[in-house]
């Protein structure tokens, strides 16, 4: 794509809740997540849940601040500020997802209402990926 120049179709990695949780804690919210499953590290520029932090973004100096509370507060459960956080990061992620031509996600994310009914999707391309663990 990188040869398309300006007509390349501009994409973003959508990771469900539980790898999202990894790279940013919410205090309280305990995932099923295997120990050595994360979001890859070189796709960051292209992770919404790491593009709208970046400066620059609407709701990213909120976003920063709530991180950095919950941190400081040694990821404590509290409950108004959750809610607060989760409400954030939904307005941020709709906000963003609608700069974007191709989401690439999970089918359990791509099914998720509050996504659907903030884009206006053309078309639909599934596949299937089979997750190897390694056992050692």
């Amino acid at each position: 794509m990188l040869g398309m120049g300006n007509y390349a179709p501009k994409f973003v990695r959508v990771y469900g809740k539980s790898l999202e949780a990894k790279d940013f804690p919410i205090p309280g919210k305990v995932f099923n997540t295997p120990k050595n499953l994360e979001s890859a590290y070189d796709l960051r520029s292209v992770s919404l849940h790491h593009i709208i932090r970046q400066r620059g973004k609407p709701f990213a100096v909120e976003i920063k601040e709530l991180d950095d509370y919950f941190k400081d507060n040694l990821y404590r459960p509290m409950p108004e500020k959750i809610k607060e956080y989760q409400d954030l990061i939904h307005s941020a992620s709709e906000n963003e997802i609608t700069e974007y031509n191709i989401i690439l996600c999970t089918t359990d994310v791509a099914t998720n209402a509050r996504l659907l009914k903030a884009l206006q999707i053309q078309q639909v391309f599934l596949y299937s990926l089979t997750l190897i663990l390694d056992v050692q």
